[in-house]
């Protein structure tokens, strides 16, 4: 199983979201890029409600709900909603980079290769060195498989318990 949701930007920027939407702190990624973990209940707290994108093969998808509020996050910078779904090999994963207040990639849903979240996380910047099966992993997703294994490691701000 590889269930997670939630946003990709770099890290200074989501150590601030996370104080200000009152989220557990984000996890390090490579490339000065950081994960900062989103559950339905959180999209439910901050925009009011959820309302996952069916993609099909009993696979949640990106909320709709949460889609507006990454829109206007990302007015002081590109940030990346991203999900993925996958059990056993087969699932799907969806992506949004948006920056400026406008969507520049998705929203997508795919489950075949290159995914979303790779070519979105290309956009920003991100290279896979030669041991890398694609940006996915080059970025470091590929660690943890659920939101719960990545708020584990999440970057605790000096003075914070």
């Amino acid at each position: 199983m590889h269930y997670i949701s939630g946003l990709i930007a770099e890290t200074s920027r989501l150590r601030h979201l996370a104080t200000s939407l009152a989220l557990a702190p984000p996890a390090p990624l490579e490339f000065g890029l950081a994960f900062l973990t989103v559950d339905n209940d959180d999209v439910i707290r901050i925009a009011g409600e959820s309302s996952p994108i069916d993609v099909g093969y009993d696979s949640r998808g990106l909320d709709a709900a949460f889609i507006p509020i990454v829109l206007s996050l990302s007015a002081q910078g590109a940030i990346l909603y991203v999900q993925t779904d996958y059990w056993g090999g087969s699932g799907e994963q969806g992506a949004l980079l948006a920056e400026n207040g406008r969507a520049v990639f998705g929203p997508e849903h795919r489950g075949i290769l290159p995914g979303p979240i790779s070519r979105a996380l290309a956009l920003m910047g991100v290279v896979c060195g030669p041991e890398d099966f694609d940006e996915f992993e080059a970025v470091g997703l590929e660690r943890h498989r659920s939101n719960d294994g990545w708020r584990e490691v999440a970057i605790e701000e000096p003075g914070r318990s």
